[in-house]
């Protein structure tokens, strides 16, 4: 019998990178905001606040929005 030829994965559609990329520069963005705000702050760096939310809320909202845009990236460029 011949065998089968491989069949290409279908290329990523264009939005859904478009959207995974912007997920990892917002959480990069959140993730940077928070730690300037830390290092800016007169005393701990536990009691900086960004918009009304500790800083370290913020910070780990954009660890997480990056890691999650980049596995989705990794996902679709496999």
């Amino acid at each position: 019998m011949k065998p089968e030829p491989s069949t290409p994965s279908p290329a990523p559609v264009r939005g859904a990178l478009i959207v995974a990329i912007v997920f990892v520069l917002i959480g990069t963005g959140l993730f940077l905001t928070s730690m300037i705000a830390g290092l800016k702050v007169d005393g701990p760096a536990r009691e900086a606040v960004i918009f009304g939310f500790p800083a370290w809320q913020v910070a780990v909202a954009g660890f997480l929005c990056t890691l999650a845009g980049g596995l989705w990236l990794q996902r679709l460029v496999k």
